[in-house]
């Protein structure tokens, strides 16, 4: 903060500002460890509260404690070694560990002190303090996702839309389409629903993306065919039934890696395996959600009027204006298809494609991003 009779500052001066670089260069906070200019109580007070904390209110404090005991225990589980092989061999100071003040923490991570040298892996106070923030700045945003609390009704209502076209006839055959006399239906070999990522999984998945944006395959469907030609037939009849309607198809987030195309795809995650076969793409569905609260007290309303009541009672809930409680929230929420051949499905199950490899290398790459040294990431088994 700069008091009365200093100068103002330099183009020159300006132009360092963490902040400035940050807001030019369009780069995630998740990929810097420069000082953003705090370096007082106040200034570090006013970067919690920006999250929505209040150091006085005791939940609020506790709550902002909670986030960064669990970002120790994620570096604990997933950075260092012995818990991840390939981790680092380090671990986390005593004096960042025993912290209780928050504020004293984002001082930590401003305070400008530098790493002897870029290439150096060594870890210093402020290295720390700056990979814990990222992991507690993405917890955060994680929780506060206003959609969250309502994910199970989410789910339910994009999966329920797709059940009630798979279908077992006599032969115990599985359909995309309930009806024999349906020509547009598809023989399956499977039809799978993903099951809700866990927390950790969430965070990991924000902390190695380049853009923190959304998860979108939180919710996801898998269609797998006899041949890959059936692939085609899929999306056919999704299309013809209106299950999914093409202008809710995501941009930028259609891939085809199983059937002959004529251009080539980057794959939508880099540490997907250039051996790994499917067709996937993002769909958008339109969700609501209807407040119970609603119907509630209207019907207290009724009964006020109805019941010998207080008219104290009766002039209380008349102030409570229905309008002003939303009925029904509607809103957009992204899920992921992917359609695959059983041989594909095989053969993405083993190998290089294996799930425990991708993991390994999507670990690395939070790791980089994190804490900023020069990693080189797990070896190859």
């Amino acid at each position: 903060m700069r008091t009365e009779g200093m100068s103002a500052p330099s183009l020159t001066e300006i132009s360092a500002s963490g902040m400035v670089k940050l807001v030019l260069a369009g780069s995630s906070p998740i990929d810097g460890h420069g000082s953003l200019g705090i370096h007082t109580l106040e200034s570090a007070e006013n970067i919690i509260s920006s999250y929505g904390f209040c150091l006085e209110n005791s939940i609020q404090s506790a709550e902002l404690l909670g986030h960064f005991h669990e970002a120790l225990h994620f570096i604990r589980k997933y950075f260092l070694k012995p818990s991840n092989p390939d981790g680092l061999d380090t671990q986390l100071p005593r004096k960042i560990v025993e912290l209780l003040d928050m504020r004293q923490l984002v001082l930590m991570a401003h305070s400008g002190a530098k790493k002897s040298h870029p290439h150096d892996s060594t870890l210093n106070l402020q290295h720390w303090a700056c990979s814990i923030l990222k992991i507690m700045h993405t917890l955060v945003h994680i929780d506060r996702d206003i959609r969250s609390p309502h994910f199970s009704d989410i789910q339910k209502q994009i999966f329920d839309r797709f059940y009630k076209h798979i279908a077992r006839d006599d032969e115990k055959t599985l359909w995309l389409g309930e009806k024999k006399t349906d020509n547009l239906r598809v023989p399956l070999v499977a039809f799978e629903t993903k099951p809700k990522k866990t927390r950790e999984s969430m965070l990991l998945k924000l902390l190695h993306k380049s853009e923190q944006e959304d998860i979108f395959d939180r919710i996801g469907i898998r269609f797998i065919t006899h041949i890959p030609e059936d692939a085609l037939r899929v999306i056919y009849y999704l299309n013809e039934k209106m299950l999914i309607a093409p202008p809710n198809i995501k941009p930028g987030r259609s891939r085809n890696s199983l059937l002959p195309t004529a251009k080539k795809q980057p794959p939508l995650n880099p540490h997907s395996s250039e051996h790994y076969r499917s067709i996937q793409f993002t769909c958008r569905q339109l969700i609501t959600l209807t407040n119970p609260l609603h119907a509630e007290l209207k019907e207290c309303k009724r009964l006020a009027r109805s019941e010998n009541t207080s008219p104290e009672l009766i002039q209380r809930l008349e102030k409570m204006e229905l309008r002003h409680l939303q009925r029904e929230m509607k809103f957009f929420y992204p899920y992921e298809i992917q359609i695959v051949d059983s041989k594909s499905a095989e053969e993405n199950s083993r190998g290089q494609s294996a799930h425990s490899i991708y993991k390994r290398a999507q670990v690395a790459t939070a790791m980089k991003r994190v804490f900023g040294v020069n990693y080189a990431g797990p070896k190859n088994p």
